[in-house]
Order: structure tokens, then sequence, then C-alpha cells
């Protein structure tokens, strides 16, 4: 959403940052009114509300990330809400709880589970005919 509003407003999306983006404007060709153009694409996503997810699932999921630096072994990290919303499709992952951690914001400590990868199946092609 944020690479079409930037284009549509005659910018170029020049690197994404966490909850940022920088965008510059008149490269590789001249605009004008920059300025202008830069607020129209800033408020383009906001007209669009009902595509952007906000509060409390946005501030979960940025702390949440913050903890890939305490467990860089771990390259994805859910929390007990998205593991409890996998249901009978948690045992096609292969999961390692890393226990509660302290959130800010939190009154509790929160779940959280590292995603190893999916769970390797074993099938044998002979079997697989019959």
């Amino acid at each position: 959403m944020v690479v079409s509003a930037t284009q549509s407003h005659g910018g170029t999306v020049k690197k994404f940052d966490g909850d940022s983006t920088l965008v510059i404007y008149g490269a590789p060709k001249e605009t004008q009114q920059s300025a202008y153009r830069a607020v129209l694409t800033a408020l383009d996503p906001r007209a669009r509300q009902e595509d952007i997810v906000l509060g409390a699932a946005v501030n979960l999921a940025s702390r949440i990330e913050a903890f890939n630096k305490q467990y860089p072994e771990h390259g994805l990290l859910i929390s007990k809400w998205t593991y409890e919303a996998l249901g009978s499709h948690r045992s096609e992952f292969e999961l390692v709880s890393l226990g509660k951690v302290d959130l800010r914001g939190k009154a509790e400590g929160v779940g959280i589970w590292a995603v190893k990868g999916q769970a390797r199946v074993w099938t044998f092609p002979e079997m697989e005919n019959r």
C-alpha cells in the first residue's frame, strides 16, 4: 500500500525501516512540489485505513520482534495467541516454547514460541500407489 501511494504521487521508495519508509521525490527525474507530494503520500494510506492493522496487535508484534535479538538462533517468533490459533495445524511445524517473557505494556508474561520450520513428514513412495 505504501509503495502504491508513493508511486501514485511521483515518489520512489528508497528504504523500509521498521514502521517508517524513506521516500524520495525528484529522482531519477525532477518533480515539482515534492513537499506537497510527500504529504499526499503520507495521507493516502490513512484514507484506506480499513486495510491497516493498528493498535494492540501491532504493538505486540513489534515487541515480540525485538526478542529476535535475544534469540538470534530462532528466526521466527510467535505469540501464544498465534500458537493457539494454529489449532490442528501446529503439528505441521517444528515449534519450540521459549517460555513466558515480560513485554512492556503487558501485566503478565506472554508465551513466546519459536518456529524452527515445517515438521518433517516421512513418506514412502512405494506405499503411495497402493
